[in-house]
């Protein structure tokens, strides 16, 4: 106070506009930040994009097509007249037997589909 006075400081007056400050903040190191996370988010979306396709690509291949090639062997073999092919098993307690073709007879109904017509009515014995 002492060296400035009580007076309202250098004679300015309220309002009154007496100079201009500029402020600069380097935009370099934010955009830089950006830019690496940027990167590290797009790196991380491509590697699990990659890994799910992999897995996904294993899965059809051992569920589905593996099954499917074993099953279409046999019924090439089957249909040039080799019913002594193997049996297929499809998943556990599943199998198709392409030896039961020899004994198939027209009076008995297929033990396979009957199989499926008990789980389609709930365990029951059906009239069919």
């Amino acid at each position: 106070m002492k060296a400035y006075g009580t007076s309202g400081g250098y004679g300015w007056k309220l309002n009154e506009i007496i100079g201009a400050q500029l402020v600069a903040v380097p935009m370099a190191v934010p955009v830089a930040m950006a830019k690496s996370a940027f990167h590290t988010l797009l790196t991380t979306l491509v590697a699990v994009f990659v890994v799910t396709l992999l897995i996904l690509n294993v899965l059809l291949s051992v569920f589905v097509i593996r099954p499917l090639k074993l099953l279409a062997r046999t019924a090439d073999r089957v249909s040039t007249g080799d019913l002594e092919a193997p049996d297929v098993v499809l998943k556990e307690g599943t199998r198709w037997r392409p030896s039961r073709l020899l004994h198939a007879d027209a009076d008995q109904p297929d033990e396979g589909a009957q199989d499926a017509r008990e789980r389609v009515s709930g365990g029951r014995r059906s009239s069919v």
